[in-house]
């Protein structure tokens, strides 16, 4: 029985993380978090444009193969 109940607990434990991950933006406080609202995702678009394209030659070369697999798709 012992065992049983220690398999229980170990069980009911494991899926606390798996829900704890989820984002939930339902009060008004949670909302400003930066994962709710439209502003702290596009600063987070912004940070992975930024991470790509830190000199100009590397914002060139970026844009210059996306316009190149544009034209051979075409």
């Amino acid at each position: 029985m012992k065992k049983i109940l220690y398999v229980l607990i170990v069980l009911i434990f494991n899926s606390y993380p798996v829900n704890a991950k989820e984002i939930k933006c339902e009060t008004a406080l949670s909302k400003l978090s930066p994962k709710c609202n439209f502003i702290g995702k596009g600063m987070e678009k912004m940070k992975k444009f930024s991470e790509k394209n830190k000199t100009l030659n590397q914002s060139y070369e970026n844009v210059k193969t996306a316009v190149e697999k544009k034209l051979k798709k075409k």
